[in-house]
């Protein structure tokens, strides 16, 4: 298709590399959402840790409810540092292909066992509407497929590598 060159939106030849660099704003948009979604499931978790009771104590106080919150934590903080990264890179106008994938790959698969793990501490009630684990739940499933599935992310970073 011919277009006149007064219609021309920046350099010519230059279309795939606009693309791609929009790709890497969103996926290191869509891992910052999900970063949000997983702080929300965790804090939902902790919260009925505290409140629910069993035996005389609150779950929270048993160790493996509290590793679990543990470990939730953790990958959350893990997480977000990946993801500041890209964005870093990315405000700076370095090149962050790999990183933006890394983020995106890493952070929607975290947000999986994250939201897993929390229906797990709430049990039944976090198929409930009173608590919105079940929406976090089915929200992380399509985390690791919009944006780019996790294995064109592991391609990406594969080829980043030089692979």
């Amino acid at each position: 298709m011919r277009i006149p060159a007064r219609n021309l939106i920046g350099e010519e030849g230059q279309g795939w590399t606009y693309i791609t660099r929009h790709l890497e704003r969103e996926r290191i948009t869509l891992a910052a959402n999900y970063m949000g979604c997983a702080r929300s499931a965790l804090d939902e978790a902790v919260a009925y840790a505290r409140e629910r009771r069993q035996f005389g104590k609150a779950i929270g106080q048993f160790q493996a409810v509290a590793h679990s919150l543990s470990d939730m934590a953790t990958e959350l903080e893990a997480g977000r540092w990946m993801t500041a990264v890209a964005a870093w890179r990315y405000d700076q106008g370095l090149p962050c292909r790999k990183e933006a994938s890394m983020a995106k790959l890493y952070v929607s698969e975290m947000l999986q066992r994250v939201t897993t793990a929390g229906m797990q501490i709430l049990g039944g009630h976090a198929y409930t509407t009173d608590y919105s684990m079940q929406r976090h739940w089915r929200d992380a499933r399509n985390a690791t497929v919009g944006g780019g599935t996790s294995q064109i992310q592991k391609q990406l970073i594969a080829r980043e590598l030089g692979v």
